[in-house]
């Protein structure tokens, strides 16, 4: 029989490279991320495998958190919605999602060209030299002025 294209679909679903999305994790962000996650919850007799892959409900996560899509919009090739939120507000009462958080800035921190001294002070400082090098403008008495931060801050005094 010809090779068809139903047969390349069926083995991109076999082989679990069907839909890779930009949010999803490398493998090194992965081997970070694995060892963060809580031990799958069993019970006292022990418990049923987890039907899901953990890399794929992370990734199904990170999907919602990059789009902003609802939880019931998670494309079909993800786990079912309910089950990725379940391991979400787990994960989240745990504390995972926040060492996941930390680990991730840490390694991006580390990125050559990152500037690890970077800080909201710096970034303040750029914008209020901008702000004096623009044409003045004129201040209605009574008006909120700016106190030098620039506009990245939001602060006004």
């Amino acid at each position: 029989m010809p090779y068809s294209w139903v047969g390349a679909v069926v083995e991109l679903c076999v082989s679990g490279v069907r839909g890779r999305y930009p949010s999803d994790l490398t493998d090194e962000q992965w081997a970070l991320v694995e060892p963060l996650l809580p031990p799958p919850r069993v019970g006292p007799k022990g418990g049923r495998r987890e039907k899901y892959p953990r890399r794929r409900i992370v990734d199904a996560i990170f999907y919602v958190v990059r789009t902003g899509c609802a939880w019931r919009q998670l494309p079909k090739d993800f786990a079912p919605w309910p089950t990725v939120y379940w391991y979400f507000t787990w994960w989240h009462g745990d504390g995972a999602v926040e060492r996941i958080h930390d680990a991730l800035r840490g390694q991006i921190r580390k990125a050559p060209g990152v500037i690890v001294g970077a800080s909201l002070l710096t970034r303040c400082s750029t914008d209020a030299e901008r702000d004096r090098s623009a044409p003045s403008t004129r201040i209605r008495q009574g008006a909120p002025t700016s106190t030098g931060c620039g506009r990245s801050c939001r602060v006004t005094g």
